[in-house]
């Protein structure tokens, strides 16, 4: 995959990339083996260092349509996401990232990227670092 930063990132851009203190990770995870339960086959316990936890399903109503742009940026202020920082969206397999790079969107935060690789491909790596406990 080549990288651009402005789109899509790989593991190595962003194990690269991890310590950059302009730089927040997005996780979007629901169910999340990444802080250390029930993980996946083959995929070690843990999540991406300094990932910060925003629920895709906290940015949709209850008939699954996505909340207004006020609420979307009070959910993800609520979980100290730094607005003038790029992110990267994540999650456990790169899907309801998505959903978190939607919501960006919505509120007009547009410094964003996907790391379609998520935790699924992440974990399997034994050179990158993990964390464990609340992301």
């Amino acid at each position: 995959m080549q990288d651009d930063p402005k789109t899509l990132v790989s593991t190595e851009w962003l194990h690269a990339h991890l310590k950059d203190p302009d730089l927040r990770i997005l996780d979007g995870s629901y169910y999340l083996p990444q802080m250390g339960r029930d993980p996946r086959a083959g995929l070690r316990p843990g999540h991406i260092p300094g990932s910060k936890n925003v629920c895709f399903k906290d940015l949709l109503n209850a008939d699954q349509t996505m909340k207004n742009p006020v609420e979307i940026r009070q959910i993800f202020e609520a979980a100290g996401v730094d607005f003038n920082k790029p992110a990267i969206t994540t999650c456990g397999s790169g899907v309801t990232a998505a959903v978190l790079s939607l919501g960006l969107e919505r509120i007009g935060k547009t410094d964003h990227s996907l790391y379609d690789g998520s935790w699924s491909e992440w974990g399997m790596f034994p050179t990158v670092p993990v964390a464990t406990g609340d992301a």
